[in-house]
């Protein structure tokens, strides 16, 4: 977790994507200190003291996952809070700014957002929550080394153009 603290500045679309990989880090290992411990030994250059803070760190973020009642599902209010940071600005962008470039992004994949969205069964997904988690769902996909066809590689990609302007903007935004 060492660099979150400045990735949320840099890029908060990474950010959400890494506390997301995080929650589901702690529960694969179900939150055994000793698991998280061997992970952490075994990360290149990490010392005594780093080992420490970081293992500090997690039990931080443990705590709070169990503050928010997330133990078995659902997402940080850190990461809902700066999704519903994203989803603001990407409406500002829409309808208030009405930035050419951000809206042509979004136009051209609009129908695999909504797509997603009816698929997901959540209706009340926003647009900018469905592709994080296509794209957190994508990731999973080529970790466990599944085939991705052209058609939901092409998609990510635009998904990804989205969210990288985005987050760019916010970065602008926030330095």
């Amino acid at each position: 977790m060492l660099f979150a603290e400045q990735e949320i500045k840099r890029n908060p679309a990474e950010y959400i994507l890494f506390l997301w990989q995080v929650e589901d880090l702690l529960r694969a290992i179900q939150f055994d200190l000793s698991k998280l411990t061997q992970i952490l030994e075994a990360t290149p250059n990490m010392d005594e003291v780093m080992l420490r803070r970081e293992l500090t760190r997690y039990q931080m973020f443990i705590a709070d996952m169990r503050a928010d009642g997330i133990m078995e599902s659902g997402h940080c209010s850190k990461s809902m809070e700066l999704l519903a940071e994203l989803h603001f600005l990407h409406q500002n962008l829409l309808t208030v700014k009405r930035d050419k470039r951000y809206k042509e992004l979004v136009d051209a994949v609009l129908p695999d957002i909504l797509a997603f969205i009816s698929k997901s069964g959540q209706k009340r997904m926003t647009e900018i929550e469905a592709c994080f988690q296509a794209l957190y769902g994508l990731m999973i996909l080529r970790l466990r080394k599944e085939p991705i066809s052209p058609a939901t590689q092409e998609a990510m990609d635009g998904f990804s153009k989205v969210l990288a302007y985005l987050a760019k903007t916010y970065a602008q935004k926030n330095a």
